[in-house]
């Protein structure tokens, strides 16, 4: 007769390894966010990729301001690689995590994984991404510095708000915790045990790169809430060559540094920017697309941190470029309602890529459509 397959609970018990580069100190130099900007644009340069410098200013505020940003634009111009860049140009690239969205990811089992009753421990996901965390926690802890970025690769392969739904959730909370094991059932030889709450620390971020094509899917209003959508023109096919060299960072920046960058905006009702922000929610007002504290939050601490780096004007079109215009939606009639009363508000000497992405949604012949266009 067959021998009988052993016991789930009577295989060996799994050892969680932290990566060695934990071992590794940081330098704590204090580093200036201008000159870190400038190496960053260097660096970007050198890696073969010619992005604008205004694109460039605009991903490092949005993912300062942020803890989810989206990358959006044609397929092959290097969406993928500029979170790498920006985690290499913090010093950062052993912290930095590569995840490819698959199609069959139903819910959150392969990103985060499963509590597996009849084992009686947690079956991490194959991403790689708990572990990351249970990382990025331990940094934190010992107060070394690391940054820790994480990229979907192709998030919209699969829906967002499915996989990824807990951390949707999660990050907007002040101290976000996730939960692995149910308290009541953690077996103490259970690696993950003593993470069955597993908070999720301020210096891991995420970037998510999408393709729009009839393979993806459309990101829903939760996720278009909760996000910058940063979109990408087309490359300039005339400037040079890449290549997968990723010079080391002229400046590497410890996460209390990086922390010292970011600013609360204030909500002052005489400010002229919360002042215009009232003007577009009236405007769009006409197709229920009114702006909530959450938006409107992102919004105003995106202007303040651009301060020094951006006009406040520039900073003012890039949210509303990212946060205002992915979310309008609608009947035709509604949709095109909204459309025309923004573009009798944004002037389009101050606002210019704005108008002009309204413009362009506005003679589409496709409704609806932000990504389009």
């Amino acid at each position: 007769l067959p021998t009988s397959p052993p016991s789930l609970r009577s295989q060996a018990p799994r050892t969680l390894q932290l990566p060695s580069f934990l071992s590794r100190k940081r330098d704590r130099s204090e580093v200036t966010e201008i000159e870190f900007v400038e190496s960053f644009k260097e660096l970007v340069h050198a890696a073969g990729f010619y992005f604008p410098d205004e694109d460039l200013v605009n991903l490092h505020i949005s993912l300062k301001t942020g803890r989810l940003n989206i990358l959006a634009g044609k397929s092959g111009i290097g969406k993928s690689r500029l979170p790498h860049l920006y985690a290499a140009a913090l010093g950062c690239r052993e912290e930095f995590l590569h995840i490819s969205v698959r199609p069959d990811w139903l819910d959150d089992r392969d990103l985060i994984g499963f509590y597996n009753s009849l084992a009686g421990r947690f079956e991490p996901g194959s991403s790689g991404l708990i572990d990351r965390i249970i990382a990025a926690n331990s940094d934190l802890e010992m107060e070394r510095g690391g940054i820790y970025i994480v990229c979907l690769d192709e998030m919209n392969l699969a829906r967002v708000e499915h996989y990824f739904a807990q951390f949707l959730s999660l990050l907007e909370r002040p101290d976000p915790v996730l939960t692995l094991i149910p308290e009541a059932v953690a077996d103490p030889k259970d690696p993950y045990a003593p993470y069955c709450q597993l908070p999720i620390p301020e210096n891991l971020l995420f970037v998510g790169s999408v393709n729009v094509d009839e393979t993806t899917h459309t990101l829903s209003p939760k996720v278009l809430d909760r996000t910058n959508v940063i979109t990408f023109a087309p490359p300039d096919l005339s400037a040079g060559k890449r290549n997968n060299y990723i010079p080391d960072s002229l400046y590497p920046v410890h996460y209390e540094n990086y922390r010292s960058w970011k600013r609360i905006a204030e909500i002052d009702p005489t400010d002229p920017v919360l002042q215009l922000l009232l003007e577009i929610n009236e405007a769009i007002g006409v197709a229920k697309l009114q702006i909530g504290y959450r938006t409107r939050d992102a919004f105003l601490d995106y202007v303040v941190n651009a301060r020094g780096l951006l006009t406040e004007d520039q900073a003012i079109d890039r949210q509303i470029l990212q946060r205002i215009l992915p979310a309008l939606r609608g009947s035709r009639r509604t949709f095109r309602q909204a459309q025309e009363n923004l573009l009798k508000v944004l002037p389009e000497v101050r606002f210019p890529r704005s108008h002009e992405k309204l413009d362009a949604m506005l003679h589409a012949e496709i409704d609806n459509d932000f990504w389009q266009v």
